[in-house]
């Protein structure tokens, strides 16, 4: 299994800077602090996936979708913590929720899941997942780039 410390640090650091911009937000609510702060939870909830935390990542992206409900992109991560926590069903109805909303949804997907293998983070799921994203069996060359 991958395991690099360098992101297990930097999902702590995130962590900590998540959690000094709630109690700002807390003790002085704006929407300047509400909006940085779901831009820390967005990236929070993309480390996550590469520290191998996907219920961290699941709940980051959710709480920053609270904040900001407009931020599409934080879907993919959301869906990545459903995939990587066994969440099939969940990953594949969030990853069309995203496709759905975004036209460029599938590469942005792809792009994803093949910096994903590259980091040794993958599941036997990922082929399931793509190829019902896809709507057809993944090629031989798709394979290679995101596993079997």
């Amino acid at each position: 299994a991958f395991y690099d410390f360098h992101y297990l640090l930097a999902d702590s650091l995130m962590a900590e800077s998540v959690r000094q911009m709630r109690d700002s937000l807390a003790g002085r609510p704006d929407e300047e602090t509400a909006f940085a702060l779901s831009q820390a939870l967005h990236n929070r909830s993309w480390i996550a996936i590469f520290a191998q935390k996907p219920g961290a990542a699941i709940a980051a992206a959710l709480e920053c979708q609270k904040l900001d409900n407009k931020n599409t992109a934080v879907l993919t991560n959301l869906g990545h913590g459903y995939l990587f926590s066994g969440q099939f069903d969940k990953a594949l109805e969030t990853y069309r929720a995203y496709i759905a909303q975004e036209n460029t949804g599938t590469g942005v997907l792809l792009t994803d899941f093949f910096d994903l293998r590259q980091a040794g983070i993958w599941s036997k799921d990922v082929v399931k997942v793509l190829e019902a994203i896809l709507g057809r069996p993944l090629t031989e060359e798709e394979r290679m780039d995101y596993g079997q």
